[in-house]
C-alpha cells in the first residue's frame, strides 16, 4: 500500500494506493496548517479502510516546488513514517503532478504554484519524443527570469537532498 502526501501548496492532499487503483483520497484547503492536519487525516483514512501501518509498502511525497513550510512538514511526516517502517520513500516533482494529467494534448503545458511572497514556480511540459519537461531556456520570458532569479536564491535544493535521503546511521 502506497501513501502519498502532498503538502507542497495551500491544498494539501493524502492517497492510499493498492497498485491497482487509489482505495482513498483526501484534499482540503490547509493554508498554513499543515502541520496539525496531515497526520491526523492519514490515521483517519487507514482507519477507514481498517489499515494498520504495517501494511504500507512505500511512501510518496511532493517535493515541490511549493510553499517551503509545507514542503518541510510534508517530507519530514514522509520521511518519519517510511524510516519508522523500513519502507522506501519516493519523491514526485508538484509540477510534475500537475503537468501528468494532460499529457495527451497537443498543446504545451505550464503548471505553475504559487512559492510565495509573490513568487511562483512553473515549468513547459510537451509532448515531443513522449511527455516530457522542456528546459527552461524552452519556455516563455517569464519563466527563464523566474528560474534565473531562484538560482540567486540561498536556500538551494540542499535540505530537499537531507530529507528525503537516507541517514546512514538510521537503524
Amino acid at each position: 500500500m502506497l501513501l502519498a502526501i502532498d503538502t507542497s501548496t495551500d491544498d494539501s492532499g493524502i492517497a492510499l494506493y493498492d497498485g491497482v487503483r487509489v482505495l482513498a483520497e483526501c484534499a482540503w484547503h490547509s493554508g498554513r496548517r499543515h502541520a496539525e492536519q496531515v497526520l491526523p487525516l492519514i490515521d483517519h483514512l487507514m482507519q477507514r479502510l481498517d489499515l494498520r501501518p504495517a501494511d504500507l509498502t512505500a511512501v510518496a511525497v511532493a517535493t515541490g516546488p511549493g510553499s517551503w513550510s509545507g514542503l518541510r512538514v510534508g517530507m519530514s511526516l514522509a520521511k518519519a513514517i517510511a524510516e519508522s517502517r523500513g519502507l522506501p520513500i519516493i519523491g514526485v516533482p508538484t509540477l510534475d503532478v500537475l503537468a501528468y494529467p494532460h499529457r495527451h494534448g497537443a498543446l504545451p503545458v505550464v503548471p505553475m504554484v504559487r512559492l510565495g511572497r509573490d513568487r511562483y514556480g512553473a515549468a513547459v511540459y510537451r509532448r515531443q519524443e513522449g511527455w516530457q519537461r522542456l528546459p527552461a531556456e524552452a519556455g516563455p520570458p517569464a519563466l527563464r527570469e523566474n528560474r534565473a532569479e531562484r538560482r540567486r536564491s540561498t536556500q538551494g535544493e540542499a535540505w530537499k537532498r537531507a530529507l528525503l535521503e537516507p541517514r546512514e546511521d538510521a537503524q
